[in-house]
């Protein structure tokens, strides 16, 4: 085997294999990556067999001598074939990776998996082999997540917030006015976190103009006002909440219960998992009780997102 870096050219064989792989989804092709290529030093690696074929991509970015599994994602880490690959193959990508690592300088790698909810198909074996490097565990963050297809435990109060919604005239609509929403969000968590989004309005239409079967946009709307929204990115497997919203008449109208039971009965049903996201800070040693707690009320149970790291 051998590592080569990304190029240009390699675009549309780097796609192919995201969408057919056993544990890519849309924010791994580079249409996705890309977005933000000017905030990161592009490292992104693909490492291929002695047939020439792709036998896994590494999303990442490098600053200094360390490799990072790409900070512009939530999750990355090898992608794997879903063709017959056994975990001794993954073994010989690993050793041709950290060779590769060593020549080129590198001296530490930050590796974030995709969380088992987000694959096609198993692939833990990366992490196994990692784990035999002598990779440590640096974050472990807890995500919430509901299965849609099981019968919902949602607590009480979420259920009577979902009646008081349908008796406040809420009405779920689909919308792409996503500058509208970006500034919903800023507006709350700039008044709770003194913070703003990962994305402006513009980034996000952009991204859903590439994605338009994966980003999409719902709003809670009384009458003509919108009063909350979420955001969601859907994979094969799992849709992923990337922003939930409300104003503050939005929030005494039971708007956040019925955007998650609207998602959860109309548009999750067809796949296994949907994920809150994490409710962590200070690389997941601060765990925000009161959100989890919300987000437990709302049916969804935890499961947990790692980081590895390996020193050279």
């Amino acid at each position: 085997m051998r590592i080569e870096r990304y190029e240009p050219e390699m675009r549309r064989r780097w796609d192919d294999f995201v969408r057919t792989s056993a544990n890519g989804t849309f924010l791994l092709e580079r249409g996705y990556m890309e977005y933000h290529a000017d905030r990161f030093r592009d490292c992104s690696l693909l490492c291929l067999d002695e047939k020439d074929r792709i036998a896994g991509v590494l999303p990442a970015n490098i600053d200094g001598t360390t490799l990072y599994s790409h900070q512009g994602l939530t999750y990355g880490g090898w992608i794997s074939p879903c063709r017959h690959f056994p975990a001794g193959e993954t073994e010989k990508l690993w050793t041709t990776f950290i060779d590769w690592m060593r020549g080129e300088g590198i001296r530490q790698l930050v590796y974030k998996p995709v969380p088992w909810i987000y694959c096609r198909q198993p692939a833990e074996d990366h992490e196994y082999w990692l784990w035999r490097a002598g990779a440590r565990e640096s974050v472990v963050q807890l995500s919430s997540v509901i299965m849609p297809d099981s019968p919902s435990v949602a607590n009480e109060t979420t259920r009577q917030l979902v009646k008081a919604a349908a008796k406040n005239g809420i009405e779920i609509v689909e919308s792409r006015d996503f500058d509208g929403f970006i500034a919903m969000v800023n507006d709350r968590i700039s008044e709770r976190y003194g913070a703003t989004a990962v994305h402006t309005g513009a980034e996000m239409a952009l991204l859903a103009s590439r994605f338009p079967e994966n980003i999409r946009l719902w709003t809670a709307r009384i009458g003509d006002e919108a009063v909350g929204g979420i955001l969601v990115y859907i994979t094969p497997r799992c849709i992923h909440a990337q922003y939930i919203t409300t104003t503050e008449r939005g929030r005494n109208c039971g708007a956040v219960a019925a955007l998650v039971e609207h998602i959860r009965r109309n548009v999750a049903a067809p796949h296994q998992y949907l994920d809150f996201g994490t409710s962590n800070e200070q690389a997941g040693q601060y765990l925000n009780l009161s959100l989890i707690a919300q987000k437990y009320g709302l049916g969804a149970r935890p499961i947990l997102y790692r980081t590895l790291d390996l020193d050279l």
